[in-house]
């Protein structure tokens, strides 16, 4: 049985990161990168601290394993991962139904992974419920971004109701694909 949670202890961060690391892309072959995606970003702890300790992460768990994580993060860390600077600077300038979206109140998606033999089982879309449900009250939407490279990731946010928003290319070359999910309705 898969339960959610918040993030609460030393030991959640750490078991993030454990899984986070397995995940990397630069940790997986070509195929499995086309067939299960990756993570891009490697969070240190004391990172994943501060976000954590800024708005919580959403973890899941099967018995006492955590099996997959969503991270929450406020504009607040805009400037402490140098990948992410172009998505923030982006986000200042692109428009959403009419509204240029820093106008509105969202949550960033940190990074989103669910474990191998975890996935096709719904937990992705479980912490993506358990996201909304914990912040839906004082944001608007969730955006987050994705690698255009990255097709199960792609195709798993728009299962759930992301919508695609604006592509950037990145200075690294990798093509971005910003989406939205917007929790007004």
């Amino acid at each position: 049985m898969i339960t959610f949670a918040q993030a609460v202890s030393k030991e959640d961060l750490e078991a993030i990161i454990a899984l986070q690391s397995v995940n990397l892309q630069h940790n997986l072959s070509d195929e499995q990168r086309k067939s299960q995606g990756f993570l891009t970003i490697s969070h240190s702890f004391d990172l994943l601290n501060r976000m954590n300790n800024n708005s919580s992460n959403i973890l899941a768990k099967a018995n006492d394993l955590i099996v997959g994580f969503c991270l929450s993060m406020t504009q607040a860390f805009e400037q402490d991962i140098p990948i992410l600077i172009p998505m923030f600077k982006t986000m200042n300038s692109v428009v959403f139904q009419d509204k240029i979206l820093k106008e509105y109140k969202y949550i960033t998606v940190g990074q989103v992974c669910v474990g191998e033999g975890f996935r096709g089982q719904g937990v992705f879309e479980g912490l993506y419920k358990a996201f909304r449900e914990q912040f839906e009250n004082d944001y608007e939407m969730a955006m987050t971004e994705i690698a255009l490279r990255n097709t199960r990731s792609l195709a798993a946010h728009k299962r759930v109701g992301f919508v695609p928003l604006e592509q950037y290319t990145a200075p690294d070359g990798e093509v971005w694909q910003m989406v939205v999910w917007d929790w007004r309705n």
